[in-house]
């Protein structure tokens, strides 16, 4: 499975990029806010999904760890798909699980491909998982530094490996700074913990 590229853009089409890699051109998905700024030759970095269906393999490409996990997050509900996630994942992601907690059922229906059905759905299987794993309550309308951005993909990580919130927050605060990485702040964390 491949989870990570890195690249040149080669093509760019309503749905998605072709990205260069070792002489290999993959075919991306993306979600409009990131295909609406990226350029032909540019140089990217994705995190991806890949999509298995009988003869079709599909690729979805976000620009950070935690936008991943939400897209995996938001395939687990049953009538919600790719197309679909990417839809989604237009949208500002703090607004959309902002509208799932608040069970707010009219802007989750404004999103292409979901009806009341499916954003009920989507709210009674989400909202715990939300509330808990991405704790929108502490960081809406937060905007996030890059240091900021290398924590929130390490507290997801740690979380979904069994640490408490609030023991990771306060070991990240005691950090080094010369961590400068999502990788050395989780091995930092494991080893100090």
């Amino acid at each position: 499975m491949l989870a990570y590229i890195e690249g040149t853009i080669i093509n760019k089409t309503e749905k998605g990029v072709i990205v260069k890699n070792n002489q290999l051109g993959y075919f991306i998905h993306l979600p409009s806010p990131i295909l609406e700024k990226v350029l032909i030759e540019q140089e990217i970095t994705l995190y991806l999904h890949q999509q298995l269906k009988e003869d079709i393999s599909d690729l979805y490409g976000f620009e950070t760890f935690e936008a991943l996990s939400f897209f995996k997050t938001l395939l687990s509900v049953n009538g919600i798909g790719p197309k679909v996630g990417l839809d989604i994942l237009s949208l500002p992601p703090d607004k959309v699980k902002s509208a799932i907690i608040s069970e707010d059922e009219n802007y989750i229906c404004k999103i292409p491909g979901i009806g009341k059905k499916t954003a009920k759905r989507l709210i009674l299987e989400l909202k715990e998982k939300i509330a808990t794993a991405f704790d929108l309550t502490t960081h809406a309308n937060t905007s996030y530094t890059a240091e900021n951005s290398i924590e929130e993909e390490a507290l997801d990580a740690l979380l979904k490996l069994g640490y408490q919130r609030t023991h990771i927050i306060d070991l990240f605060k005691k950090t080094p700074s010369s961590i400068q990485n999502t990788e050395d702040l989780i091995t930092y964390f494991i080893k100090n913990a």
